[in-house]
């Protein structure tokens, strides 16, 4: 499969570094250089690749479409855009009729091959290219097929996830200090919590949240003590209301 990503910023660069190992032909179309492996290439060379990842701020999407669409050449590429806006109908409008069109939402852990990525389809794409387009995001975590008005929640949830959980990391380690560890140690047993749980979580995965706690959490026991104070302080309620934060955040830019 060939490959162009228009757009090396951070999340560009995480997917092409998800993607360097799958012997698929990359290419990039930016103006600050492309990593190494990955060949640097023209708007009108982008076209020519089965698969074009548009990854740019929302506002530069139509004019890098339009770009694009300068040297269209029918059927053309599968087109996917992974900003949180603009929507598939107006994608389309600034493609040629008949452009296939995509959205979807990955996260920089693409880079590591462990973001779940929801994305989103036009109607003109074909069943091959659905088959592409789940190839794509499998090669870097897991690919998750939603509705185009399911995709503002996985924003919210899985596209800024990673920095959901570099936060808790963060708290946990100043709490830490706080109890007397020194700093490198307490940050090393934070990141280790984390790299942990999501390993036994993937090495089991039948098992709910619910009963990964019991494993840990004894009645009375101290691990208890700190769910319950975190109960009584309403956690579920802060995270629930972060992420309708951010959701409604993309509402509005939507």
């Amino acid at each position: 499969m060939k490959l162009c990503v228009v757009g090396v910023g951070r999340l560009g660069s995480a997917l092409l570094e998800g993607w360097k190992d799958t012997g698929w032909k990359l290419s990039a179309v930016s103006k600050h250089g492309v990593p190494d492996g990955v060949k640097q290439a023209t708007p009108a060379e982008a076209v020519q690749a089965d698969v074009v990842v548009v990854a740019v701020k929302p506002k530069d999407v139509p004019s890098v479409l339009q770009e694009i669409s300068v040297h269209w050449r029918n059927p053309g590429p599968l087109t996917v855009s992974v900003a949180v806006q603009p929507d598939l109908q107006t994608l389309q409008g600034h493609l040629p009729e008949g452009a296939a069109v995509a959205r979807a939402m990955p996260n920089i852990a693409c880079a590591v091959g462990k973001s779940v990525t929801a994305y989103t389809t036009g109607r003109n794409v074909s069943a091959k290219q659905q088959i592409q387009l789940q190839a794509l995001w499998d090669a870097c975590g897991q690919g998750i097929a939603v509705q185009e008005n399911q995709l503002v929640a996985a924003t919210a949830l899985s596209g800024c996830g990673p920095a959901y959980a570099f936060r808790f990391v963060q708290a946990l380690a100043k709490a830490g200090k706080t109890m007397g560890l020194e700093e490198i140690h307490a940050e090393k047993m934070a990141q280790g919590i984390i790299q942990g749980a999501a390993s036994l979580m993937e090495k089991k995965p039948g098992k709910t949240m619910g009963e990964w706690v019991g494993q840990v959490a004894t009645s009375g026991g101290t691990t208890e003590a700190a769910l319950k104070k975190w109960d009584e302080n309403g956690f579920d309620r802060v995270v629930a209301d972060g992420l309708d934060a951010a959701y409604k955040k993309n509402k509005k830019e939507e």
